[in-house]
């Protein structure tokens, strides 16, 4: 059943600029309105932002909801809530809890508290003069987060305390509000995209969907193509990034359609200029195919997933680009949108990549192994290629100089003692007899890879923590550099 309200925040009806374009008031002054309309026969209450997917039941009970003791979800960049905001705004600043997001609450709680939530927001944004990010934490300095504030703040004036909990929302450690500019432009620093600008029909729009389980299907091959599967990574739901996903997946079809417009933007490419794989473990603009072990500063540009329609045959033929589900161990990129766009256009077969501006190793480095392999040969002298294929074959040398180390690793690892490599430092492998090793690796390896490879030169610059970086890190997580 759905409870359809009015848009609080209508231009016409507030000339107030605190209001004008601010649909976050409409969380709390839609639960307003839902209390004063429905017949209401449920004890507790969740409440979603518009923009989470419903992945399983939520039961009060198991996240130890109770009258008077509501749950929520956990925001540390709710600042606000331990300075000067928080006793302007509340009379019981010590009551303020730094949460937001997923609320569950009981009925009569929420009946006490709804009209203050909405107050509270109008208040703290129309606090302008608060707006600064060392004041609220909010990172644009636009008072987009005032809900949040209006939700702690109500909380507080009634002496309601919430229950924190890590496990109604993933990822929240890489949580940071959209941010995409009217203009359309992403941030050049942050290179995340907003939803203070963005309407219903816009690109990122998400799709609400239904309790994921393993016996799902795929409704439909495009927008649900990112659902993982318990049997692919031992659990089930959606990222927020593939959440994104789906949202550019419609804006692509609109865009096919051509019943609808949306404002022109462009991305901004990442740099790369590193000449060999050793010194691309510092370069922070380099694109990897998503960790999980590696925390660094260059993995936050991850570049999450091409060529789904095209498997790699380095790689088996497996699905290596599969969204994963929200676990402990999952971490997001800062460029959601970019890598959301790239995605959902290696979803569409490529067919959109002339239409959205991506950079341009992206457009076409998905294939050219797949062109590559054709030529009977391999790739020889009398092979001409243009500069920027021999730029996007240089990331594909990489890819295959890691994939090789990954599996001298293993095989090296497998190898009896009395072989002789047992334990053997990767470092000094080149000097030593390989014939055992290249034996064993016979069965394991396609052989055209070590003809493009060639000698390992660049092991010995190697340092003790570059090694173990290389080591953590599995193939699935190979390196697909975009310019």
């Amino acid at each position: 059943m759905f409870h359809v309200t009015d848009l609080y925040y209508k231009l016409e009806k507030h000339d107030n600029v605190s209001y004008f374009r601010y649909p976050a008031i409409n969380k709390p002054a839609a639960v307003l309105h839902w209390l004063n309309h429905v017949n209401i026969d449920a004890e507790f209450i969740v409440i979603l932002d518009a923009d989470m997917i419903l992945r399983g039941p939520i039961t009060p009970w198991e996240f130890k909801a109770a009258r008077g003791h509501p749950v929520s979800t956990p925001y540390d960049y709710l600042i606000g809530c331990d300075n000067e905001l928080a006793k302007l705004h509340t009379s019981h600043p010590e009551a303020c809890d730094k949460v937001g997001g997923v609320i569950i609450m009981h009925v009569d709680d929420l009946r006490k508290f709804a009209m203050l939530w909405l107050h509270k927001t109008e208040e703290v944004r129309a606090d302008r003069a608060h707006y600064a990010r060392n004041i609220t934490g909010d990172i644009y300095e636009s008072g987009w987060i005032s809900e949040m504030y209006g939700y702690s703040f109500g909380a507080a004036e009634v002496q309601i305390y919430s229950h924190m909990s890590c496990y109604l929302l993933c990822n929240l450690k890489s949580y940071k509000p959209l941010h995409l500019k009217e203009e359309g432009t992403l941030d050049k620093n942050s290179q995340t995209c907003s939803k203070i600008w963005c309407t219903a029909a816009a690109m990122t729009t998400r799709l609400i969907g239904d309790r994921c389980s393993q016996r799902d299907t795929r409704v439909d091959n495009v927008r649900l193509v990112l659902m993982s599967y318990r049997q692919l990574s031992g659990t089930y739901g959606q990222s927020k990034l593939a959440r994104l996903v789906k949202g550019c997946l419609l804006y692509l079809d609109h865009l096919e359609s051509g019943t609808q417009k949306y404002v022109d933007y462009k991305l901004e490419s990442i740099d790369y200029s590193v000449d060999n794989l050793v010194d691309s473990l510092d370069q922070e603009a380099t694109a990897y195919v998503f960790s999980t072990n590696e925390e660094s500063a260059s993995v936050k540009a991850i570049l999450y997933g091409m060529c789904c329609e095209y498997p790699n045959p380095v790689f088996g033929g497996v699905d290596h680009v599969s969204i994963a589900a929200d676990s402990k161990d999952v971490v997001l990129a800062m460029g959601e949108l970019e890598a959301a766009l790239v995605i959902a256009c290696s979803l569409h077969e490529n067919r959109y990549m002339a239409k959205v501006t991506l950079p341009k190793v992206v457009r076409t480095c998905d294939l050219v192994y797949l062109r590559l392999s054709r030529f009977k040969d391999g790739v020889t002298d009398k092979t001409q290629i243009s500069l920027d294929a021999s730029k996007m074959l240089g990331r594909v040398h990489q890819m295959f100089n890691f994939l090789l180390f990954k599996h001298l690793d293993t095989s090296m690892s497998n190898i009896s003692l009395g072989r002789g490599f047992h334990n053997c430092d990767m470092r000094h492998l080149a000097s030593r007899d390989l014939l055992p090793l290249m034996e064993y690796m016979e069965d394991k390896l396609v052989a055209d890879i070590l003809k493009i490879i060639g000698a390992m030169t660049w092991l010995s610059g190697l340092t003790d923590r570059r090694m173990e970086a290389l080591c953590s890190i599995s193939v699935f997580e190979a390196f697909w550099l975009i310019e």
